[in-house]
């Protein structure tokens, strides 16, 4: 007999056994009506849905602040904003889920705004949440699912211009023309993550947060936080600095391959974690002027990692193998660098970082202001 054969044989024989022999719940099954299955399934959709735009939200409204008062810090990474947030159903591509959106948030086919960042350009310029863009710079914005497409393709083609011309259709129905004086912006993009981990991070173009933190940070004054503790990390290219820190190890990789020896890229891994911990210490403290800067009020934000200690109590202990420093040292350092602010805005001085000697002079040589 063939080995496969007498392998299927073996195994069917095996789960025929195992089958009747696993213990079952000894009470019956609510035997449910499959409509009411259904209307609850539609309504918790809808919940998911509702939940996440009010997310979304209250991210936006604490990272764009941000995002546009450090500027300076972002060199050649900067970029036009409105501060207007616009989409339609399409943005699911799952007919449930679009059914869900239309009956939760009013979204239908119309590229709809669904949020205007407080203090922004749209805001000003008199746009609010509901309205329908229908024209941007002259050009058409049709319902279809490609709107969100020719939107970015406008957006590219127009990064030089400082006015748009948008044309709105009101919740009366009523068409208006409106300019909106768009101002720069540091250019990373700011994602809600579907996720229930507590976790937030930063790719050198974006920073990302997950629902799981956005639930756990118990106000704005954490989540902003964690969202300058993010931007700082790629305004002070930590993602640049690791892989470049990545590459130089490898090096050791290959010479030691050139010799038989196989290291599993230990010196390419070993190198892109030096520093790790440093650079998590140093968003930290970038990361309290860059709120600071925003206009947010700084003191307390600290207990964020209390809370997570309380909850992580793992956290607490020192550990010099791990990549981010310890809970205990994260606060005190961050309170240190509130005092820090704090000093220098009685004193009317302006809410520069402090530079490491050598750094101060290579920007002096190199005349690009930083922090400033």
């Amino acid at each position: 007999m063939n080995l496969t054969i007498r392998t299927l044989i073996t195994l069917l024989i095996i789960t025929s056994v195992t089958s009747a022999c696993v213990v079952a719940p000894k009470t019956v099954r609510m035997d449910v009506d499959k409509g009411a299955v259904a209307n609850e399934a539609r309504k918790q959709r809808e919940l998911a849905v509702k939940n996440y735009y009010l997310q979304f939200e209250r991210l936006q409204t604490v990272a764009w602040p941000v995002l546009k008062s450090n500027t300076n810090l972002c060199e050649d990474r900067t970029a036009p904003s409105t501060g207007l947030f616009a989409e339609n159903v399409y943005r699911y591509e799952d007919a449930d889920m679009q059914q869900a959106a239309r009956d939760a948030l009013g979204m239908d086919n119309n590229f709809r705004v669904l949020f205007v960042a407080p203090q922004s350009p749209a805001e000003h310029a008199g746009i609010v949440k509901g309205d329908i863009i229908t024209k941007v710079n002259g050009k058409v914005i049709p319902a279809t699912k490609e709107a969100s497409e020719i939107i970015a393709t406008i957006m590219k083609e127009s990064a030089d211009e400082t006015v748009w011309n948008v044309e709105i259709e009101n919740s009366l129905g009523e068409m208006k023309q409106l300019s909106i004086n768009s101002v720069d912006i540091c250019n990373y993009g700011v994602r809600l993550q579907e996720s229930d981990t507590v976790n937030a991070f930063a790719d050198g173009d974006n920073i990302i947060l997950t629902q799981g933190m956005m639930r756990f940070t118990g106000s704005d004054k954490e989540l902003g936080l964690v969202v300058g503790h993010e931007i700082a990390h790629n305004i002070m290219n930590h993602m640049s600095a690791k892989t470049t820190n990545y590459v130089l190890g490898s090096v050791l990789d290959v010479i030691a391959a050139a010799y038989g020896i196989d290291t599993q890229n230990a010196f390419g891994k070993m190198s892109a974690n030096a520093y790790s911990q440093d650079f998590e210490a140093e968003a930290d403290y970038v990361g309290i002027y860059l709120i600071a800067k925003s206009g947010y009020d700084i003191e307390g934000s600290a207990d964020f990692w209390r809370r997570m200690a309380s909850i992580h109590p793992g956290n607490i202990a020192t550990n010099h193998a791990a990549s981010h420093p310890a809970t205990p040292e994260r606060f005190v350092a961050i309170e240190e660098t509130i005092k820090e602010v704090t000093l220098k805005t009685a004193n009317n001085e302006p809410l520069d970082f402090e530079l490491k000697p050598h750094e101060k002079t290579e920007k002096a040589v190199t005349k690009k202001p930083f922090g400033s």
